[in-house]
């Protein structure tokens, strides 16, 4: 016995229509099987099973949206057999679940970039952007999953080699939620594709299209409810409405014109990372040491500004506090009219009157020093440039209300930077 998936990809269509209106119900069946697991697991506290299971059921269910696409392919042996060979590849069949979850998608060049992403060798990533060189994310995280294994550090030649092993994930704060995959299988299989006249018509209508980079999901969801309706005119009948809905605004588009490889690393993608990495991590040490212009401030009138705010503020946590009943952990949901009065404390008088004695160029200074404490890299000349061009533009109180981070900003101006740390957030 031999997979031959591949050889779906040269059968005529009726023959293509009759084998997969076999398969494509074995394969939600078994999908739906996985999944019942992974909700017992999740019942049982068994998270870790539970994810698992989960995972899988995913991957299986993913191979109904394969099929779905090799019906949607034209007739072209060799793009057909590529589509017909992500069936057992675990990154693409990844990447076709996680594609029903993508309901913030805009256009199809959106979901290419997507997809190239998700199927890097290697990449990387950090609070830096460039702390470490990770292995494909996917790939990863399945394996870290399901495996105990001794890996290597990838960021640098002489990486530091330990053993990794499964955690135990936490429980979501909420029940139990099928994978949007297995839904969708499920639901495309009774809508056409457990039969080989369903499936002649979405393949009628779909073989002739061709996703554009621009097109948006408006047109898809277009598409995709004219294909319902073609296959209700053929005598296919949906036991709800939510049914329709849940196809048309999950179905995906067709990623058959996409190259979905599996990820296979080689030694001058790392090299190139490497380098890459160095160069970044330069900038930021040459970027985090810039330190002129000094603030038009003085650090009296800084101290003075920010003990103003933390009175105010206190006063505000101290009404919320007595709203929620005196209960710190107490519901502290306000109406907007109540956020309002905040604004009438004596203690937010008192601060507003001290920011208005300041002169244009210390609050400008003052504007600058509230950025520069919350960006990861400082670029302190930039920050205070583009403060001095916006402070006029800037109402008062959303300059105020930068006033959290007025001293940790000056503190962070004061100080030397430090070595670049990977994992270490450069801002205070």
């Amino acid at each position: 016995m031999r997979r031959a998936i591949r050889d779906l990809a040269s059968f005529p269509d009726d023959r293509l229509f009759k084998e997969l209106s076999e398969g494509i119900p074995l394969i939600v069946e078994n999908a739906v099987s996985l999944d019942e697991t992974a909700h017992r697991l999740y019942r049982d506290r068994e998270f870790r099973a539970s994810e698992i299971m989960r995972g899988f059921a995913k991957e299986e269910a993913a191979k109904v949206l394969i099929l779905m696409d090799l019906i949607r392919c034209p007739s072209d042996w060799e793009k057909r057999a590529d589509v017909a060979g992500r069936f057992y590849g675990h990154v693409a069949k990844r990447i076709y679940a996680m594609a029903c979850s993508y309901p913030n998608i805009h256009s199809f060049k959106e979901l290419c970039g997507l997809i190239e992403s998700e199927c890097r060798p290697f990449y990387l990533e950090g609070p830096n952007w460039v702390d470490w060189i990770f292995p494909n994310s996917i790939t990863a995280e399945r394996e870290q999953t399901l495996y105990v294994d001794y890996v290597r550090d990838l960021t640098d030649e002489s990486g530091e080699c330990y053993w990794s092993a499964p955690g135990n994930p936490l429980p979501s704060l909420g029940p139990y939620e099928s994978p949007d995959c297995v839904t969708l299988s499920q639901a495309l299989s009774n809508a056409g594709g457990n039969s080989p006249d369903g499936l002649a018509t979405i393949a009628t209508i779909w073989r002739d299209f061709l996703p554009e980079p621009e097109m948006d999901r408006r047109e898809l969801r277009q598409l995709i409810k004219h294909t319902l309706e073609q296959l209700e005119a053929g005598g296919l009948t949906f036991e709800d409405e939510s049914t329709l809905e849940f196809i048309i605004w999950n179905w995906p588009f067709p990623m058959w014109p996409l190259t979905i490889k599996e990820p296979r690393g080689k030694s001058e993608h790392l090299e190139e990372l490497r380098e890459e990495r160095a160069r970044t991590i330069e900038w930021i040490q040459e970027t985090q040491a810039k330190r002129s212009p000094p603030p038009a401030i003085s650090r009296s009138k800084v101290e003075a500004l920010s003990d103003a705010y933390d009175g105010w503020a206190h006063d505000v946590d101290a009404r919320a506090a007595k709203r929620a009943g005196g209960d710190a952990k107490g519901l502290r949901a306000r109406s907007s009219m109540d956020i309002s009065k905040d604004f009438k404390l004596p203690s937010y008088a008192r601060l507003k009157k001290m920011f208005c004695k300041l002169t244009e160029e210390e609050r400008a200074a003052l504007l600058a020093l509230g950025w520069y404490a919350r960006e990861n890299v400082g670029d302190w000349p930039r920050i205070y440039e583009r403060a001095k061009d916006s402070v006029s533009t800037l109402d008062d109180g959303y300059q105020i209300g930068q006033g959290y981070y007025w001293r940790a900003g000056l503190d962070r101006w004061e100080k030397e930077p430090g070595s670049f740390r990977a994992g270490q957030r450069h801002r205070i």
